[in-house]
């Protein structure tokens, strides 16, 4: 960790409003390019990054987060956030398959080589 990301964390714990827009500006941009990355979606991007310093502040307020490696907790947060992202999207948008559920689960590998060929 660098002696800036030192001071900004425990400015940051104070909620010192210098240090945590240091930890903005530095951190932001690289967050969105990640998310964007791995989201593909400009808002969801922007929305993400949004959280992840709303959920850093949050546990700083009551004491806990990083207490060294701030760049390394930021994208363990981004990152989560975008696994939770695409367990709620595939889980939504994923439709079923009619022609699995119309074959009754007792069709075997011969009876499906059958109608195949048939």
């Amino acid at each position: 960790m660098t002696k800036s990301e030192a001071e900004w964390l425990a400015g940051a714990r104070r909620l010192d409003e210098e240090a945590l827009g240091a930890i903005y500006a530095t951190f932001s941009s690289e967050l969105y390019r990640y998310a964007f990355r791995l989201l593909g979606e400009s808002q969801a991007a922007e929305d993400l990054v949004s959280e992840t310093f709303y959920r850093l502040l949050r546990v700083l307020q009551t004491g806990g987060g990083p207490r060294d490696h701030l760049r390394a907790y930021l994208y363990q947060v981004a990152h989560n956030l975008v696994m939770d992202h695409h367990r709620r999207h595939s889980l939504q948008e994923e439709p079923l398959n009619d022609k699995a559920l119309q074959q009754p689960a007792s069709t075997g590998p011969d009876q499906v080589v059958e109608q195949s060929l048939a």
